[in-house]
């Protein structure tokens, strides 16, 4: 004798349904299924946002053309191959910052022009000058009072450096005497018209 197994009854997708509606899951079913929604709607939203930042980063980097800014708005840099190309430095225009005081450290001469001339005053090692004006190889500068009249001229870059300003200076008028201390009557030394001294305090 053959035994034919037997099939389950036929169920149609309503009785599926409805036996789907009375199984109610439990607890612990009920949080998987949130976690798992949870997480593809955080997979969704990331990926999103990923591909608008790297879009943006796309945008900003995108080449200048014709010199217009691109959409990020940020113009050529200064060093960029497009501002070298396009604005040329010229040394000749390049503004000189003269400085306010220079000081001769050897013995040399003051020039009537920029470049030649005559030789106008003698100065002497260390004496301090006032720059006006500068030149490709000179400086235009000022004596000062201390030094006897005052003289106008030029001097070689190569005969001073930078200084600061000079220390407070006062000329003898007339012959005068030195004494020990603002109210002492003690005499130390006397002094003709015209000696340069420098006040100490």
């Amino acid at each position: 004798m053959t035994v034919v197994p037997s099939r389950p009854p036929h169920r149609s997708p309503s009785t599926w349904i409805q036996t789907l509606k009375r199984t109610s899951p439990s607890p612990a079913e009920r949080m998987y299924l949130l976690l798992a929604a949870c997480l593809c709607v955080g997979l969704l939203v990331s990926w999103g946002v990923g591909r608008w930042i790297g879009l943006t980063q796309l945008q900003s980097q995108m080449p200048v053309a014709d010199g217009q800014p691109g959409k990020s708005g940020l113009l050529p840099a200064a060093g960029s191959a497009h501002a070298a190309s396009s604005d040329q430095v010229n040394p000749d225009l390049v503004p000189v910052v003269a400085p306010q005081w220079v000081q001769a450290f050897r013995a040399t001469q003051l020039w009537g022009a920029p470049t030649g001339g005559a030789s106008t005053v003698a100065l002497g090692q260390w004496q301090f000058l006032r720059v006006t004006s500068a030149d490709q190889r000179r400086l235009r500068v000022e004596t000062l009072p201390v030094d006897g009249p005052v003289s106008n001229g030029w001097v070689d870059l190569d005969d001073v450096g930078i200084s600061g300003p000079p220390p407070d200076w006062v000329v003898a008028s007339r012959d005068a005497a030195l004494f020990a201390g603002p109210d002492s009557d003690d005499r130390v030394t006397s002094v003709p018209s015209g000696t340069a001294m420098l006040v100490c305090g």
